[in-house]
This record gives structure tokens, sequence and C-alpha cells, in this order.
């Protein structure tokens, strides 16, 4: 029970910590949330105490040794899918693409369709499909994710991105001013408003390229 509790809050702010969307204050969030609950899961097992100190190291920014502490846990407990989903974040995060998409494949695979973690492993996977270069994928994945989530910048931010990398402009500009209207989260809107200047910068590199209007 405590596992299954622990695993949704973790997941989804790890998901949102190392997306680029403000670390420092999503790892505060993280400490005050995870508090007694933490060391409960600490309590369960050495497997469990590893994720727990592996998610400390990835919190902060420690994406090598938190690669090698939640190995050690899928290499003693292969079928510990908390370990497989932290380890995938943990590659994707060292820029071990293919091996951190082979992990969260492996998750949703064999997690059940109803898990609350569902939805941030989905997002993990899109943005594993965007560092592979796997743009259609990682487009498909992410836009079922924002229309059945609105309000999840993680996923609109990662969605973006991957409609830039195939130059669909128009597509992404508009995303960025749903997010801009839709987001509560400061640092988020930075970050759409900075991906809207990015998106003028190349539509405009394009056209002078190409010498015609880019089209969306």
């Amino acid at each position: 029970m405590i596992m299954s509790e622990l695993g949704g809050i973790m997941s989804y702010i790890i998901n949102l910590a190392v997306l680029k969307v403000g670390l420092g204050v999503f790892v505060g969030v993280a400490l005050v949330i995870l508090g007694t609950q933490a060391m409960a899961l600490a309590e369960t097992g050495v497997g469990a105490k590893l994720i727990a100190t592996g998610y400390n190291q990835l919190a902060q920014g420690d994406v090598e040794q938190a690669v090698h502490t939640f190995s050690q846990v899928v290499r003693v407990e292969p079928g510990n899918i908390q370990a497989r989903r932290y380890l995938a974040t943990a590659l994707l995060r060292a820029g071990s693409t293919k091996e951190g998409l082979k992990q969260i494949q492996y998750v949703i695979q064999m997690e059940p369709q109803e898990a609350p973690e569902q939805t941030m492993d989905q997002v993990t996977l899109g943005e594993a499909y965007y560092q592979d270069g796997l743009f259609g994928q990682s487009i498909a994945c992410l836009a079922r994710i924002v229309n059945e989530n609105q309000t999840l910048d993680t996923a609109r931010l990662d969605l973006i991105k991957a409609l830039i990398a195939t130059k669909q402009f128009d597509n992404a500009n508009l995303l960025c001013r749903e997010g801009l209207q839709i987001s509560q989260n400061q640092q988020a809107r930075r970050e759409f408003y900075n991906l809207m200047n990015r998106i003028h910068a190349d539509k405009e590199n394009q056209q002078t390229l190409s010498g015609f209007p880019t089209q969306s």
C-alpha cells in the first residue's frame, strides 16, 4: 500500500523535476510531500531503501549515481516496476536514450492500465521517443496525453518540442499560447514563452532558407 501510494507521488514529482521546469522548486516540494511516507518506504526492505536513495540522487541531479543505484535494484529484483520506472528516468537524464526507452516500455507493458503512474509513464515514453529521434511516435503519444490532461505542463512542453523538431511551428505556437493561458506554474509559463520565441526564430530561418512561407 505504501509503495503504491508513494509511487504515484514520486513518479509525478520526479518527471516534473527533471524536465527542466524548475528543478529546485519541485525538489523542495518533493521533500515536503514525501515526509513520513519516504521513511515508511525505507523500512519495507533493501530494494525499497535503494529506491529511496536513488530518488534522492536523481532529485539532486546526480543521475549517473542514480542509474547505478536503480540498476542494483533491478539486478536483484527484475520484476520491480518501481525501480525500472526510476531507472528509465535516470537513463534518459544521463543520455542513455535507447536503454531508457527499453525500460519505460517494459514498465508500461507490465503495469496495470489503471495504475495511477500510467499517465506520467506515458509522458516519459513520449520524451524517450523524442530523444531517440522518433518524433512521430513522440507526438502521437504526447498529443493523446495533452488531450486528456490539459493542465499537465510537462506533456505539453515535450509535445511542443517534438512539433518544433518536425517544423510544425503553427501547431507548436498554438500549444504554447494555450499553455500560457492554462498553466498556473510560473516556471512553466516562462518555458512556454521561451519556446514561443524559439518557434518564431526557427520559423523565420526556415522561411528564409526555403524562400516560401512555412507550412504547419
